[in-house]
């Protein structure tokens, strides 16, 4: 969850870039939210990562 004084100064797209490269050595990165957040299910399509399934309401990525 980004502070909203932060939103649209790309905070969380600079955080997944970070989380990447220090899990560069990693198979995948797995994240996962409410399926009815539509803004963070956008936010993680938009930074390119795929929907992998959806259980109990979780979207998985």
């Amino acid at each position: 969850m980004i502070i909203s004084t932060y939103i649209k100064k790309d905070l969380g797209r600079n955080i997944l870039a970070w989380v990447q490269t220090k899990l560069r050595d990693k198979d995948y990165l797995r994240l996962g939210c409410f399926a009815d957040n539509i803004k963070l299910n956008n936010f993680y399509i938009n930074n390119g990562f795929e929907s992998v399934g959806l259980t109990d309401g979780h979207r998985k990525y």
